[in-house]
């Protein structure tokens, strides 16, 4: 069966400055503080959906990923989502 690339494909036309190697999309994910502990480097991470709230806690600081890239790294630092409402969707494009 031939793997499907649509959204990693996509991911890389919009994204094309940004070196990654895998893609996560996540549903309504209250996250808890942790770390990626096999990613290599820099993660970008974005927002979409119809939601208020969700910001990402990186190190103690808020980042209002709606519609809005933020990339970080992820190995290095700890980061969690804030509570929400609505149905909010994350992509998250990283190394491993």
């Amino acid at each position: 069966m031939k793997k499907d690339r649509r959204i990693y494909d996509e991911c890389k036309r919009i994204f094309h400055d940004f070196e990654f190697n895998g893609v996560q999309i996540n549903k309504n994910l209250l996250c808890p503080p942790h770390k990626d502990t096999k990613n290599i480097g820099n993660s970008l991470l974005i927002g979409l959906g119809n939601y208020t709230g969700g910001e990402t806690l990186i190190e103690g600081v808020k980042h209002d990923i709606y519609h809005t890239p933020v990339i970080f790294n992820g190995y290095e630092k700890e980061h969690s989502v804030c509570p929400f409402d609505g149905e909010r969707y994350s992509v998250v494009l990283f190394k491993i």
